[in-house]
């Protein structure tokens, strides 16, 4: 900041020079102050999203798997079985 200082011609200049630096200085360290908050929002409102996602599918599965109950029990029985053992496996 001290060497632009003393590159001006006008002594007025100077001071129009030092503040803008200031704001500028000052502009990069509110940036930086704001970043950190504003990251923590971008992620809390990317992960409600991805929650929203993640039930809206568990609900669209669980009316697919209603309507199947209702016209077709006996497919839903094997959907039912598939899914016990995937899950047994998956213990092991």
């Amino acid at each position: 900041m001290t060497a632009s200082l003393t590159h001006t011609n006008h002594p007025g200049d100077r001071y129009q020079k030092a503040r803008a630096e200031l704001a500028e200085h000052n502009n990069r360290f509110t940036l930086k102050l704001l970043a950190r908050p504003l990251e923590r929002a971008a992620t809390a409102v990317w992960q409600a999203l991805m929650r929203f996602a993640v039930a809206y599918e568990r609900t669209a599965q669980e009316r697919i798997m209603r309507e199947l109950a209702l016209s077709h029990p006996d497919l839903v029985a094997q959907i039912r079985e598939a899914r016990a053992i995937a899950a047994a496996e998956a213990a092991h």
